[in-house]
């Protein structure tokens, strides 16, 4: 039986994770791993690269309009009867002002409420990159085990 996977990452834009992910999924032997790739954004350099095996998932609508322009994602929430993602769209904003120790935790509370949760289970899911990546590993995904992959200069966030 194939084990099922779950790699998480923001988008696949030109970055150095971006690259080493794709890298990764071409690697893996399709015959043993069944694997979804869950992006915020199905956006960027390293789309193209993305086997054809791996199944691609993204955030939705919801998340794109909370992620862009505070005000056209205000009006657009207030159009679909959305008040509550409104409100959580201006606490967003003021969260992302903190400090950088506060920050990421403050603003995935608010982020975290629109984000779907997976609909499968996993035998491992990967957040492939720090933040946004690994918190929605950890509060959204069902998975035996989770890993939290951080591409930085650890020398930097210590």
């Amino acid at each position: 039986m194939k084990k099922r996977l779950l790699f998480i990452m923001p988008s696949l834009s030109s970055g150095g994770a971006e690259k080493s992910l794709v890298t990764l999924l071409a690697l893996l032997n399709y015959d043993c791993y069944d694997v979804d790739l869950f992006l915020f954004r199905k956006k960027g350099l390293f789309i193209g690269r993305v086997p054809p095996q791996v199944n691609v998932i993204t955030a939705g609508e919801d998340y794109e309009l909370f992620d862009g322009e505070i005000k056209k994602a205000i009006k657009g929430f207030l159009k679909k009867g959305r008040l509550k993602y409104a409100i959580d769209r201006i606490r967003y904003s003021f969260a992302l002002r903190r400090s950088k120790e506060k920050r990421d935790r403050a603003a995935w509370k608010y982020l975290s409420r629109v984000l779907p949760e997976s609909k499968k289970e996993y035998d491992s899911a990967i957040g492939y990159l720090e933040g946004t990546s690994v918190y929605y590993c950890i509060d959204k995904v069902r998975a035996k085990r989770k890993v939290g992959y951080l591409h930085t200069d650890y020398n930097r966030i210590i």
